[in-house]
């Protein structure tokens, strides 16, 4: 912090704003305040749950600190004594709607229902679980089904759940439903948008895998909703904040038989239009990225 502080100095700033409340923010709070400068951060998940560095000094010495969901607000909270502050602000995120174009999905079982998922190849995703429901949907209740995972893998463990993945449809002979964009390396924006776009529904079966490595809202789901897709996920992280039995199908973590439940259940529920609806009204007034990065704004210009 001394050493930031100093390397700062050479900077004419009046306010440092720094991301993720680990190590990085406790050192840079630290070179703001050496010179006589205001400072805020903001919060996530993992960087509170397991990576958190004196968040109680953070809180107390900020301009503001903001956190973007519900979990992880709550834990902060709890890091900074145990009582609600006026400067620790639950702040959500979003993404940009405008980038997807919304439209109701109709299924005809007799035909190919494209399923979508997206997300790093890591433990607290669920794919394995949910590779083996889809190829239970395939095998044991003949559905057409294609199923796409737009996901990065980075490190040695993350490719080898990527192949995990690959021989869990191998060895049920239907590894030709498998689609993986990039084969892990990701793709950008523009097409994963077009793939959301020509989607049917999207899973997510994400896990709380009892490290503190936790999801917030994940965008991907997000993204789901302004894309009119219907969704089955779990409640992991803070995904409550926003999704419930009221807008998508809600189903049990590491579960395979309850995602093949719900998914037939979404089929021929008459209501699933309904749910989407309610999702893209609930989505848009919450997590607007517009609207909440004025909420930022606001909090700089105060």
């Amino acid at each position: 912090g001394v050493l930031y502080g100093y390397k700062l100095n050479i900077f004419s700033f009046d306010h440092i704003h720094i991301h993720f409340l680990s190590d990085i923010s406790t050192i840079i709070s630290i070179a703001a305040l050496l010179n006589g400068k205001t400072f805020s951060c903001s919060g996530h998940a993992r960087d509170i749950f397991m990576e958190g560095s004196s968040i109680n000094f953070k809180v107390r010495n900020s301009k503001f600190v903001t956190v973007c969901n519900t979990r992880a607000y709550l834990k902060c909270i709890e890091l900074s004594g145990g009582k609600g502050r006026r400067n620790l602000i639950l702040g959500l995120h979003g993404v940009a709607a405008n980038k997807y174009k919304y439209h109701s999905r109709k299924f005809n079982i007799s035909q190919e229902i494209n399923v979508l998922t997206d997300g790093r190849f890591t433990e607290k995703k669920g794919l394995i679980p949910l590779s083996e429901a889809i190829v239970t949907l395939i095998s044991d209740y003949d559905f057409k089904i294609k199923f796409t995972i737009v996901g990065l893998a980075v490190s040695d463990e993350q490719f080898a759940l990527l192949d995990q993945i690959k021989n869990i449809f191998k060895k049920a002979k239907l590894y030709d439903h498998l689609s993986i964009p990039g084969n892990g390396k990701g793709v950008q924006q523009e097409e994963v948008i077009e793939i959301y776009d020509r989607s049917d529904l999207f899973i997510y079966a994400g896990v709380d895998v009892g490290t503190g490595d936790l999801d917030g809202v994940p965008n991907r789901l997000l993204q789901a909703a302004y894309s009119g897709l219907p969704v089955i996920t779990t409640l992991s992280g803070s995904i409550s904040d926003l999704f419930n039995e009221s807008n998508s199908y809600i189903v049990n973590q590491n579960d395979s038989l309850d995602i093949v439940e719900k998914f037939n259940k979404m089929i021929l529920d008459k209501s699933r239009d309904k749910k989407s609806e309610k999702l893209l009204k609930e989505v848009s007034d919450q997590f607007d990225l517009e609207k909440n990065t004025k909420l930022l704004e606001s909090l700089f210009l105060k």
